[in-house]
């Protein structure tokens, strides 16, 4: 069942609502996400992402750059137990400036006086001042110191710096250790601080000093990173949870991979110059230790474990490389989560079908292969942010829409079901207007069934139908219905209003429009019945059309509960249609059907109606009679009054014959001055002792005329079936015939009844003679006092029953040979 376009126009409204709602929701969780990765919440998790990144991108290719050279178990066992003498690195210095090297790093500790007496230190000096270009570590540690501007310990950097003649000698120092609390709380070391500072100096990484020797360039540092000449180091500020307080700013470093990506040399071989003549020329060297024993430094990288030179040699390699991370800040990255939550939300506000499905997988999917594959070219994207957002952005949307569309439905088959409920109201009362019009013939019943059955159903007090007249003039009651269940007449003075395009029924006629008026004291165009015991409260005037041409108009007056509204009028709006129908359909079965001047049916449905009751009389073998009646003298008297007095008489008489006859009688005008009556479920004694009482009304019945009151009389025959054993209708029509024209015969006004199986009985002479048309003119006799009762037949019509009895006459003697032909 289509909606109706009222529903839909509802649809579209919400349908934009709708939307308003996604696009807030979405809003709301983007913020909501961003916040929560903004603050740090989701940092943890979001590392763990960066490692697996690290290992599904692999290693890089070796790097040629730098060498190792490593303190391990073989160099101890040849060069003695740890510490060893200053001399021994002042050497190893020196054998690397001879093989070659640009800059050397040691990445050991050299804070405190040798072991091995001031001689050693001098030695070192002497050393690493011939060499050139070697960098000394430094540690900063965070430890409580004693404030002399405010009294108190504080907090503060101290740095562990080599010996100040070591720092006159060398070429750089920095700092070597790695701060895991506030980057790196999950113990894997992936970012580091580009500067330190501590009493009033600045440090930055022993790698990136180193990079800065190789590379020739000067450092120079900002808010947003650090530069050496065309390689720029970008920090990365952000928070760490739970510490998120403050934010961090840090480089991240791009590990290449776990242990074998530097060429690495134990220390004694160098000693011993067991070595490439090429393996340093041109490259940096970072010194520092494996072995167990020599305060060796390990780090946990997303490739492993490595040692705390490995570390800053992936620093280094890093800048010197140029393969540094570019990442968005926090800010940045928070904005295009709200801006893609909205785009989500944009697409999944289109509805429910597959498109805004795909697009938020295929988004997915497209930003988890883009974070993949934009790791390989040093870009990194925020992963966690996107794999909450997103699923849970559209799994709460559908589930809401769900509800929301699970709603919407409900909404839309209530409204459907009191569609049904209307229209199954609508079907019951038309069902119950056809129920009601049971018998088309008669137009006046049919209309007064409709309109009653219209009061029943809007709950009205009364109601009124309104038909066009004969002359297409004015409108003229057809049917007054006061209350369901009682009938009423016409105020005249109301009828002068009901004109066509006067009043409210007239304008509803002309106009074609159906009239609703709740209120009619709000009404200043209404006019109000003058009665005050009928006034008007509320009326609907609905327009009766039969393809859109008017016919009539229905008034209902007066809603004994509360006034009339929408749904009255358009239920009244559709009782009037199908009413139109009916009417119109009584109206051409009337033209098809009844004589124009009798008002009785015609010869032709005599005849159709005449086999119906004869096949069923047949096949239930019940009694049927018909009666063939004969106005006497009618040619004559014709011929003396003229045909329009003539026309009167066969009008008076077919009134007498209507309301004489049962509702289950059928009187028909059979021809000229002929009639006939169909007595179902009746056998001889009765239709004659009816045929009778007929014969008496008219008799007795009184005519104006041009000049006085008038009197005619008629002869009757009956025939009956199974006393005549008729084979058809033709031979009980015929016997009833021969009947009448025996009545005729034996001196007219009587009754002639076909015997069974013989000659037809002559009537006995009536009782009075009757007046002959000549004397019509002469005023009527008082009637004649009540004959002597006649016990009725138990088969006798209801209507006969209700008259006085009156005694039949015997039969009378044979015919006379010659009859008399009809009319005279």
């Amino acid at each position: 069942m289509s909606l109706p376009k009222s529903l839909s126009a509802e649809k579209g409204v919400r349908r934009s609502i709708l939307r308003t709602w996604e696009v807030y929701l979405g809003l709301f969780l983007g913020l909501g996400v961003a916040l929560t990765f903004y603050v740090g919440v989701m940092s943890d998790f979001e590392n763990r992402t960066i490692d697996l990144r690290f290992q599904s991108r692999g290693g890089l290719p070796l790097a040629k750059d730098m060498v190792l050279v490593v303190v391990e178990d073989e160099s101890l066992a040849r060069l003695g137990p740890w510490p060893w003498p200053r001399a021994v690195h002042g050497r190893l210095a020196k054998r690397l400036k001879e093989a070659g090297a640009c800059v050397i790093g040691f990445d050991m500790y050299f804070n405190e006086p040798s072991s091995y007496g001031a001689e050693d230190d001098v030695e070192f000096v002497k050393s690493i001042k011939e060499t050139g270009n070697v960098l000394l570590p430094v540690v900063i540690e965070r430890k409580q110191v004693w404030d002399n501007e405010t009294m108190e310990f504080v907090d503060r950097n101290k740095a562990e710096v080599p010996l100040p003649e070591l720092r006159k000698a060398h070429s750089g120092e920095g700092f070597i250790d790695m701060e895991f609390k506030k980057m790196n709380p999950d113990g894997v070391l992936r970012y580091v601080y580009l500067e330190n500072k501590a009493a009033g100096e600045t440090f930055f990484p022993l790698g990136v000093v180193m990079a800065s020797r190789f590379l020739g360039q000067t450092l120079t540092s900002d808010e947003r990173g650090v530069r050496l000449g065309e390689h720029f180091l970008p920090v990365f500020t952000h928070r760490e949870w739970p510490r998120h307080d403050q934010p961090v700013s840090s480089f991240m470093i791009n590990y290449a991979n776990q242990t074998g990506f530097f060429d690495e040399i134990p220390y004694h071989e160098v000693l011993d110059g067991k070595f490439r003549p090429d393996l340093f020329r041109g490259k940096a060297v970072m010194v520092g230790t494996r072995s167990k024993g020599t305060s060796e430094d390990r780090k946990f990288c997303p490739f492993g474990v490595l040692l705390g030179m490995e570390v800053h040699a992936h620093l280094f390699q890093t800048i010197v490389s140029g393969r540094t991370f570019s990442r968005l800040p926090p800010v940045g990255s928070a904005i295009l989560l709200v801006f893609a939550a909205l785009v989500v939300a944009m697409v999944l506000a289109r509805g429910l079908g597959m498109v805004g499905n795909l697009f938020t997988m295929l988004l997915f999917l497209g930003w988890m292969v883009a974070a993949n594959i934009g790791f390989r070219y040093e870009l990194v994207l925020e992963v966690i942010p996107v794999i909450i957002l997103l699923p849970a952005q559209w799994a709460i949307t559908r589930l809401i829409q769900q509800f929301v569309v699970l709603g919407q439905r409900n909404r839309e088959l209530a409204h459907i079901n009191l569609e049904l409920e209307k229209r199954v109201r609508e079907l019951s009362i038309l069902n119950k207007i056809s129920e009601a019009v049971n018998f088309m013939g008669n137009l006046s019943q049919t209309l007064d069934d409709i309109l009653k059955k219209a009061v029943e159903v809007l709950g009205a007090e009364r109601g009124s139908l309104l038909l066009l007249d004969e002359g297409y003039e004015n409108l003229v009651e057809q049917a007054v219905i006061v209350g369901a269940d009682e009938a009423g007449g016409f105020d005249p003075e109301l009828k002068e209003q009901f004109k066509i395009g006067e009043g409210i029924a007239g304008e509803a006629f002309s106009k074609g429009i159906p009239r609703l008026i709740p209120d009619v004291s709000r009404e200043p165009e209404f006019k109000a019945l003058p009665r005050s015991d009928q006034a008007i409260r509320s009326i609907i005037c609905v327009p009766l059309k039969v393809k859109e041409t008017p016919i009539g108009v229905v008034n209902i007056v007066n809603k004994v509960i509360g006034t009339f509204n929408s749904e009255d009028l358009e239920l009244a709006n559709t009782m009037a249609n199908q009413a139109a129908i009916v009417i119109e359909k009584a109206r051409l079965y009337n033209l098809a059907t009844i004589d124009g001047l009798t008002g009785l049916i015609v010869h032709r449905h005599f005849q159709s109606r005449m086999e119906e009751e004869f096949r069923r009389s047949k096949r239930y073998e019940k009694p049927l009679s018909i009666i063939m009646t004969d106005i006497d003298h009618f040619k004559k008297f014709n011929d003396t009054w003229g045909h329009q007095t003539g026309d009167l008489v066969l009008r008076e008489v077919a009134k007498c014959l209507r309301l004489s006859i049962r509702d289950t009688d059928m009187a028909a005008r059979y021809g000229g001055e002929e009639f006939a009556v169909i007595l179902p479920e009746t056998d001889m004694d009765g239709a004659a002792l009816f045929a009778e009482r007929l014969r008496q009304r008219v008799e007795l019945a009184e005519y104006p005329g041009p000049k006085g009151l008038l009197k005619v009389t008629i002869s009757l025959g009956v025939s009956s079936m199974p006393f005549n054993n008729a084979d058809s209708t033709a031979e009980m029509i015929k016997a009833a015939d021969e009947a009448l024209y025996s009545a005729k015969h034996s001196g007219r006004n009587k009754v002639g009844l076909a015997p069974q199986g013989g000659p037809v009985l002559a009537p006995a002479p009536e009782p009075a003679p009757a007046p002959e048309p000549a004397s019509a003119l002469a005023p009527a006799p008082a009637p004649a006092p009540d004959p002597v009762p006649v016990p009725a037949p138990a088969s006798a019509p209801a209507s006969a029953l209700a008259s006085d009895p009156v005694p039949v006459p015997a039969p009378a003697p044979a015919p006379a040979p010659d009859p008399a032909p009809p009319g005279s």
